[in-house]
């Protein structure tokens, strides 16, 4: 009597976010009020993924850069990986994947 084994492979579930991204610079004098406009701007799926500031000489002036990223993401599906990576729109990246 043999025994055949046969791998049972199930749809593959991707997930992808967009890589779409952002840059804001804001000047003022006060750092803790233009962090806080800067986190304002992070509405939605938007989050500041940097920040930096600098300060002009012989002034009090700040400028505050920011980069704020889209980490809107939605699941896509497809039968193997070949066709799962081709099915990832552009402006976005395949993050993770599982098999089901």
């Amino acid at each position: 009597m043999s025994t055949r084994v046969t791998s049972l492979r199930g749809m593959l579930i991707g997930v992808i976010r967009s890589t779409e991204t952002r840059d804001v610079t804001l000047v003022g004098d006060d750092l803790d009020a233009l962090r806080a406009e800067l986190e304002a701007q992070a509405t939605g799926d938007w989050v500041v993924t940097a920040s930096s500031v600098e300060m002009a000489r012989r002034s009090t002036e700040l400028t505050l850069i920011g980069r704020l990223a889209n980490w809107v993401t939605r699941e896509i599906e497809a039968d193997d990986r070949e066709a799962l990576h081709a099915k990832v729109p552009d402006g976005f990246k395949l993050i993770s994947m599982r098999r089901v």
